[in-house]
């Protein structure tokens, strides 16, 4: 069983991002229903909740979590 410092450090942050971004499409799409949207925004809350948790608790550097300022691949 991994522990929570290893599922963070091997979390790969620019793909969470995409994925990320696909829920937010998916939550604002014309065949998604309100009650699907509300499940995706808590998914996308769940992980903003948990990068912010990541950055505030001193882990690593935000540029890394969020991407901040990086080209795919340079922040790794």
């Amino acid at each position: 069983m991994k522990n929570m410092l290893t599922v963070i450090n091997d979390t790969d942050y620019d793909l969470l991002w995409h994925q990320k971004m696909l829920l937010l499409e998916l939550r604002d799409s014309t065949k998604t229903t309100h009650d699907q949207g509300e499940l995706l925004n808590g998914l996308v809350h769940f992980l903003d909740a948990f990068q912010d948790a990541v950055v505030e608790d001193g882990t690593l550097p935000e540029q890394r979590v969020f991407g901040i300022g990086c080209n795919e691949g340079e922040c790794e």
